[in-house]
């Protein structure tokens, strides 16, 4: 009994030392959870940062790569825009050229007599062609796109170039073709330049242009004879003017009163010699009042042509001079609306 009572005390101290012991182990445990979760989460937090900065640096890549492309894309866009409108001014500056240079410095600010008469100055003196050779440039002027055929305002015939040409005789309409003046040789007694200036010399059905006659281009009421394109022959409907006339058909009306505006242009100062139905035998306005209402009329309903220009820029090579009513469409208003 007395070894046990002595035994209590030590047994006392190991079991404090046991427990200190074990709340320590327990301690530390604990310790190196949190700080093993600690370092979970620093990793944690590092790898969702270096994430964060490898998709934004991903994304600041791919948008400088777009904008790169996009600038690469608006540069190819404005070269080519460039190339192209540089091209387009180019071809338009060639097809140009012949027109530009022949009315450089051409007072278009004029009207009435001094506008005409400028133009007189400008066009008179046309280097025409032999009456021969009006055949022979038929095959530039008045040549139907398929290089064959002549192009007609009076008929539907369709006559080759060049081997239709009517060097004998004729008996209907659609044999063959023949040289048309659209102001009659009698007007001005067959003299040059006028009976060889392709400006108002066509090439036409022989039949057809034999009807015309020297009948002046007016409104028909009564026709007397269509061709098979539609052009009449027959009593004037036109106010003022009596007999019979000449009316083409809608397409071409246009075309034949821009040739009258030219021609009572390029020979103004013959034109008070000239007796015809049409004139008014003087300068200016050189036209009868009704021609003028009537052509103004005409020239407006059948605007310019694709084939008035072509065969414009065809003349001139011919003859060195133009028809001002097809380059400058409207101008023949400022000349005779005021008159």
């Amino acid at each position: 009994m007395p070894k046990a009572k002595h035994l209590f005390p030590v047994l006392t101290i190991l079991f404090t030392l046991l427990s200190c012991t074990a709340n320590a182990s327990s301690d530390s445990a604990i310790s190196n959870e949190d700080s093993q979760k600690a370092t979970s989460v620093d990793v944690s937090e590092t790898t969702t940062e270096n994430t964060t900065i490898e998709t934004t640096t991903q994304e600041t890549t791919i948008e400088e790569t777009t904008q790169e492309t996009t600038v690469d894309q608006t540069s190819e866009d404005s070269t080519t825009e460039t190339t192209t409108t540089t091209t387009t001014e180019n071809t338009s500056t060639s097809e140009n050229t012949a027109k530009d240079i022949y009315y450089d410095g051409f007072d278009f600010t004029l009207s009435g007599a001094s506008l005409k008469t400028a133009l007189f100055d400008l066009i008179k003196n046309p280097t025409v062609t032999s009456y021969a050779g009006l055949y022979t440039a038929y095959y530039k002027t008045d040549c139907r796109p398929d290089g064959i055929h002549v192009w007609d305002m009076y008929s539907a015939c369709e006559f080759e170039l060049g081997k239709d040409e009517n060097h004998s005789s004729y008996s209907k309409e659609g044999d063959n073709y023949n040289r048309e003046h659209t102001i009659p040789q009698s007007i001005f007694k067959k003299s040059s330049p006028m009976v060889s200036d392709l400006f108002h010399v066509y090439p036409t059905d022989s039949k057809v242009n034999g009807i015309r006659s020297d009948y002046p281009h007016a409104m028909v009421s009564v026709a007397s004879y269509t061709s098979t394109n539609g052009t009449k022959i027959g009593t004037s409907a036109t106010e003022n003017v009596s007999g019979d006339v000449c009316e083409p058909i809608d397409e071409y009306k246009g075309d034949f009163a821009r040739t009258y505006f030219y021609f009572v242009t390029c020979y103004q100062d013959k034109m008070p010699n000239y007796t015809f139905s049409t004139f008014s035998k003087d300068t200016y306005p050189s036209l009868a009042k009704w021609a003028i209402k009537l052509y103004l009329q005409w020239s407006e309903e059948d605007p310019v042509s694709e084939k008035e220009i072509n065969r414009n820029e065809e003349v001139y090579k011919i003859q060195k001079n133009r028809n001002p009513f097809i380059d400058y469409p409207g101008i023949e208003k400022s000349i005779w609306s005021v008159a």
